[in-house]
């Protein structure tokens, strides 16, 4: 059974998830098959990268929120297996 705690931050996340969701998809997507729609960002150090910069590779996009234990810990995992690989 979960803990108090964990329960709260796993509706925190469902929540957090479902905004991202609805922020995301509040347009309609596009057809499967076809390109996905050109967008930037800009890294922690200042660095603005778009979709288009990537175009024919792999693109993973990793959304979290700091102060949040999960997402902080994920970001952790991911920073050893970039820096072991």
């Amino acid at each position: 059974m979960l803990s108090n705690q964990s329960m709260k931050m796993k509706i925190a996340l469902t929540v957090i998830t479902s905004l991202i969701a609805t922020a995301v998809f509040a347009f309609d997507p596009p057809p499967v098959g076809s390109a996905a729609p050109d967008f930037s960002l800009t890294d922690a150090k200042g660095k603005t990268h778009s979709l288009s910069q990537y175009k024919s590779k792999y693109v993973v996009l990793e959304m979290v929120q700091s102060g949040m234990p999960v997402c902080e810990e994920a970001l952790r995992q991911r920073q050893h297996a970039k820096v072991a690989g």
